[in-house]
């Protein structure tokens, strides 16, 4: 009964956090300059609308030759792809670039909101993970760091939903998932590369097993795939990052 009433009130708290944190982002946003493209919401918005517009000119902004004046430390795969969505929706307009871009991430911010809480009901989620969440979000809030526009939410979130699966059963699907976030979200920000530390420590009675063969061969096929695709068309990105 103690344990039940104790997971409640970690949960109210987490999700009052959330609700918090939701409120402060949309208050900022509307009188903080959300609509005015001229004003950055967050000091680093602007690194990955710089990365976009780079692409969009046909430059490519971690290419070794364009190194440092045009070089963003978060995502090179992100801006990319959004530029690519830019340029099919012929979206070149310096304002709706970073009105589309904070759109777009506050979208993704709003499901994970939505996964998070659907996965708190179903599953019992460890009071640490449960803390951790709840320190990070209070930071974010006293600090100003708005998850719409801050330049590795994304890697952030990837890194998050990578964590909640680790913190689940050890089966494969989860081990799978949680790999292939991790490898993602590494390349949003560096240090994410922690994760790979719960990672070891929740699945290292399975995945020296046979059984995980074939799953550890395909996470390495997909990593080696990520890293070739940064080294050969993205060259001084790692040296960055790292």
């Amino acid at each position: 009964m103690l344990n039940k009433i104790k997971n409640l009130k970690l949960e109210i708290i987490i999700f009052t956090c959330l609700f918090l944190h939701i409120i402060f982002f949309f208050y900022f946003f509307l009188k903080g300059g959300y609509f005015d493209y001229e004003i950055p919401v967050e000091a680093r918005e602007y690194a990955s609308t710089s990365s976009i517009l780079s692409f969009l000119n046909n430059q490519n902004p971690y290419a070794v030759e364009n190194f440092p004046l045009s070089i963003n430390a978060y995502s090179a795969l992100y801006p990319y792809s959004l530029s690519k969505l830019f340029e099919f929706f012929n979206i070149l307009d310096f304002k709706l670039i970073v009105l589309f871009s904070r759109s777009i991430t506050l979208f993704l911010v709003s499901i994970f909101i939505v996964y998070f809480f659907i996965h708190c009901k179903k599953k019992s989620v460890e009071n640490n993970l449960i803390l951790f969440l709840i320190i990070f979000f209070i930071i974010s809030v006293s600090i100003k760091i708005s998850l719409g526009t801050w330049g590795n939410s994304i890697g952030l979130l990837l890194y998050f939903i990578a964590l909640l699966k680790i913190f689940e059963n050890n089966s494969k699907i989860n081990y799978l998932i949680s790999s292939i976030c991790l490898i993602l979200s590494i390349h949003f920000k560096f240090y994410f590369i922690l994760g790979i530390i719960f990672l070891l420590m929740r699945f290292y009675n399975e995945i020296f097993k046979k059984s995980y063969l074939k799953l550890n061969i395909l996470i390495l096929i997909f990593a080696l795939f990520i890293f070739s695709i940064h080294y050969i068309y993205f060259p001084s990105f790692y040296f960055v990052s790292i």
